[in-house]
C-alpha cells in the first residue's frame, strides 16, 4: 500500500492541531452529588483498640454511625505480590451524639489484631458506612 506525500503531511498537520488544542491537565467536574457529611479523622490503633475522630458536618445532630475499617495490605514487593493477601474489612457501630457542625471522639474494639508479617504492611482506611441524624433545634 502506497500513502502519498501530501496525505502523510495532511495527517501530521491534522494529529499536530489536535495534541496542540487537546487539553493536556485534568478538568474539574461539578457535580451535585453532597460532599463528605461525615469524616473521621486521628485515627489511632493500638492491638485491636482503634480511636479517632468522627466529625458532623451536616446541618442536623449525629446520633449514630456505622463505621467501616479496612485493612489494606500493602506488599513490600508490589511488583512480585505473594498469594496469601490478608486484608480485611469490618463494619462497627459507634455510639455518639455529635450536633451539627461538632466533633467527639470515639473507640472501638477491632475483631483481631493484624498479623505481624515481614512481607508488607498493614494500612487501615477508616470510612463512614452508615449514620443517623435527627434535625437539630
Amino acid at each position: 500500500m502506497h500513502i502519498s506525500r501530501s496525505v502523510l503531511k495532511f495527517a501530521t498537520a491534522f494529529a499536530a492541531v489536535v495534541l496542540y488544542t487537546s487539553p493536556i491537565c485534568a478538568e474539574t467536574v461539578l457535580t451535585t452529588q453532597p460532599a463528605v457529611e461525615v469524616s473521621v479523622s486521628d485515627v489511632q490503633v493500638s492491638g485491636s483498640r482503634l480511636q479517632g475522630d468522627i466529625h458532623n458536618q451536616t446541618d442536623a445532630t449525629l446520633i449514630g454511625a456505622e463505621l467501616m475499617v479496612r485493612h489494606h495490605w500493602l506488599w513490600a514487593d508490589e511488583l512480585h505480590p505473594g498469594s496469601d493477601d490478608p486484608s480485611w474489612v469490618e463494619i462497627h457501630p459507634v455510639n455518639v451524639t455529635v450536633p451539627a457542625g461538632g466533633t467527639a471522639p470515639f473507640s472501638l474494639q477491632l475483631s483481631r489484631v493484624a498479623p505481624q508479617r515481614s512481607d508488607g504492611t498493614f494500612q487501615i482506611e477508616v470510612s463512614a458506612h452508615r449514620f443517623s441524624t435527627i434535625p437539630s433545634p
